[in-house]
């Protein structure tokens, strides 16, 4: 699994993605990025995730942060994913989006069975402006 850290911007918010004890062994990478134009300590947040042939069926995705759910849209193309992938079964559209998140505090990308309802924790976002001590920690 990969798990990197991301600066969307300069000066904007700085962002630290870990991986979280128990994550699924069927998800291949979870991964954060920064997309499209950046307000302060908000906007687009998007990334990666890549799951293994076993992983069960019909999951979603959502991120969850200090003002609750935040909506994302999985299932985008992700032409790098599916050459990186072949065998994933959503590899060629693995990467998933969301137009506006306030970028602030701790928020977790989890996966969620609508058939069982269980919750598979798949990464933690710590996410502040530079600042903080987030910030001060990697600017």
């Amino acid at each position: 699994m990969l798990f990197r850290s991301f600066q969307p911007a300069p000066a904007l918010a700085v962002c630290r993605a870990s991986k979280p004890p128990g994550a699924p062994e069927w998800l291949r990478l979870a991964s954060f990025d920064g997309l499209d134009e950046l307000r302060p300590r908000q906007g687009a947040l998007g990334g990666l995730v890549v799951l293994a042939p076993r992983a069960p069926a019909g999951l979603t995705l959502h991120l969850e942060g200090p003002q609750g759910p935040v909506p994302l849209e999985w299932g985008l193309s992700s032409p790098w994913a599916a050459k990186r992938f072949p065998r994933s079964p959503n590899g060629p559209r693995a990467r998933f989006a969301s137009r506006e998140v306030h970028l602030e505090g701790r928020f977790e990308l989890c996966l969620t069975d609508p058939a069982t309802g269980a919750r598979h924790l798949c990464a933690t976002l710590q996410a502040g402006p530079p600042d903080t001590e987030i910030g001060r920690a990697h600017v």
